[in-house]
């Protein structure tokens, strides 16, 4: 009875794995590829992202692509509130390229806590990665601008 019972559980055991799996091993990129459609470049030390929401978000740039980007930021800085006058708005900045995105251009992809390199550090950095989206051919060619370093 057992041996029987053992091989109903193996059998449905082994449906189940199959009718759930979603990639074969040879499917799944190695550890450390690329897998977005954009290839995303390492900023230059002098980019600069703004996010000017409440909070308001002053950080370095880490990484940009032709459909996002990401930044590191110190979190327990308490900036002034934007005014209320003020739209919202991503601010990239750098050296003499100042590059401005509407609230509807971009979203938060995601907001997490960012080992820096120095790991010795005390001060809470966090990593934020956006979703560019809605840019004309204009933005588009100063993105490019921008990732080049102007």
């Amino acid at each position: 009875m057992k041996t029987i019972c053992f091989n109903i559980q193996l059998i449905y055991q082994q449906t189940f794995n199959d009718a759930h799996r979603t990639q074969t091993m040879s499917e799944i990129p190695p550890a450390g590829a690329e897998r977005r459609r954009h290839t995303r470049f390492k900023a230059l030390p002098n980019a600069v992202a703004i996010l000017n929401s409440n909070p308001i978000r002053i950080g370095q740039v880490l990484d940009i692509s032709d459909a996002g980007l990401s930044f590191s930021y110190v979190s327990n800085l308490h900036w002034p509130a934007k005014s209320p006058h003020t739209n919202e708005a991503l601010i990239l900045s750098c050296k003499n390229l100042y590059f401005r995105l509407q609230s509807h251009q971009y979203s938060i992809v995601a907001d997490q806590i960012f080992e820096p390199v120095m790991s010795f550090s005390h001060i809470p950095i966090r990593r934020m990665s956006l979703l560019l989206s809605n840019l004309n051919p204009k933005e588009l060619e100063m993105l490019k601008e921008y990732r080049r370093g102007a």
